[in-house]
Formats: C-alpha cells, sequence, structure tokens
C-alpha cells in the first residue's frame, strides 16, 4: 500500500475509533501484528496477501469482533464460507471483491 492510501485508512480508523472500539489487523499471508488503535503510518510485512488467517474461527474466538471492515485491493486467498463475523471489503480504487460475501464499499 502507497502512503498515501496507508494515511487514508488510518484517517478512516480514526473516525471509527471515536465511537467504536477499533482493533487493527496488520495481515499479508499471516497475521504480523494486533494492536488497539493509534494512527498508522506504516506496517509490517508486504507483498502477498491471504485473507483467510483473520477470518480463522480460533483468532475471531480469541478477539470477538462485532465487525471485520478490511482494506485491501481484494487480490488474495479468502475463505469460500463467510465467517461468523459480518465483514465489510473496503477496497482501494481499483480493487476487487475477493468472494461473494459482505458487503463492499470503495474509497475515494
Amino acid at each position: 500500500m502507497s502512503p498515501t492510501t496507508l494515511a487514508d485508512i488510518s484517517a478512516e480508523l480514526a473516525v471509527m475509533s471515536r465511537t467504536h472500539e477499533v482493533i487493527v489487523v496488520e495481515c499479508d499471508t499471516q497475521i504480523r501484528a494486533v494492536y488497539p488503535y493509534r494512527p498508522v503510518t506504516e506496517i509490517q510485512g508486504r507483498g502477498g496477501t491471504d485473507f483467510r488467517p483473520v477470518f480463522d474461527s480460533a483468532f475471531l474466538q480469541a478477539h470477538h469482533p462485532d465487525l471485520g471492515v478490511y482494506f485491501t485491493d481484494g487480490r488474495g486467498k479468502a475463505p469460500i464460507e463467510a465467517p461468523r463475523v459480518a465483514t465489510i471489503w473496503c477496497l482501494t480504487a481499483h480493487g476487487r471483491q475477493p468472494v461473494n460475501w459482505g458487503k463492499v464499499v470503495r474509497m475515494s
């Protein structure tokens, strides 16, 4: 992700964090970091995307999310079956929905 895209994502998370508890999960092919929201200026990992670790039942049980918002270009491996958590795919300008479940919104 470019620094500009990352700044846009951080700004969206800041808005969400005003009224909700926001936990950031950095994931490329594996989960790299999990922490309460703070401004995101850089992320760990790069290259390749696998959405499955974030939707793994053990991970979801450990964190009990009410909603998952995944900021992505949508290019990566995703679970075929929808997880038991409502999901929003927040896609970059040229992103594509990786699976047929979840709600899609686009970053502008």
